[in-house]
């Protein structure tokens, strides 16, 4: 590092026949913050629920929107590593109306987890997906292992649950936090995990 600039170089060697391949620059932009030097930015301190005390995260936006129902969707935040891939605008009509059909529109992949504050108490987490592969028609073409706070969840297998592609699925958590925070984990079992969007509801509120 040099006067606040991190250098980074790549050496490529290739020897036979060779497969292609693709390297990910958006994959560093959360593997190291210069403020901390252990590593990761720290998560910030737990704050109050906004407006309706749910929590709403559209998986790949890069701004916040309101959907037909009124509610707001924040922008990506508090994600460890990934990409962010977005649908063809047509792709995301193929999903049954919803006043919030649109958060399939974007989604991350590969991450390898999430991690935002709240304060302690219980909550559901709810786990927006929808299947748009057109290789995946059949299950276990894309399956992901889940846990929330280390508490190890089922598997996720977009296609199996939901039974066909374009037909969104919502996976909800049950989750008691003691200590400020709340942690999602993914790990590849078959091809890359995917989330199209998270909500966090406090026990007792309702979300629509």
């Amino acid at each position: 590092r040099r006067k606040g600039v991190l250098e980074i170089g790549f050496w490529v060697q290739r020897t036979g026949a060779s497969r292609g391949g693709t390297i990910w620059l958006d994959d560093l932009e959360m593997a190291h913050d210069p403020r901390h030097p252990e590593g990761l930015a720290p998560e910030p301190a737990p704050a109050p629920l906004p407006g309706d005390r749910v929590s709403r995260i559209d998986c790949g936006a890069d701004e916040d929107w309101r959907d037909e129902a009124g509610q707001v969707w924040s922008s990506d935040r508090g994600f460890h590593f990934g990409r962010v891939r977005r649908m063809n605008p047509h792709e995301t009509f193929a999903y049954p109306p919803s006043p919030a059909r649109e958060i399939h529109r974007t989604f991350r992949v590969g991450m390898t987890g999430y991690g935002f504050a709240v304060p302690n108490g219980r909550y559901t987490v709810r786990l927006h997906f929808g299947e748009n592969w057109a290789a995946a028609l059949v299950p276990g073409r894309r399956v992901c292992a889940l846990a929330v706070n280390d508490a190890p969840q089922p598997d996720v297998d977009i296609t199996k649950e939901a039974k066909g592609r374009f037909i969104p699925i919502v996976r909800a958590i049950p989750v008691t936090v003691t200590d400020g925070r709340i942690r999602l984990r993914f790990e590849d079992k078959a091809n890359h995990r995917k989330l199209d969007a998270r909500e966090v509801v406090p026990a007792g509120a309702a979300s629509r």
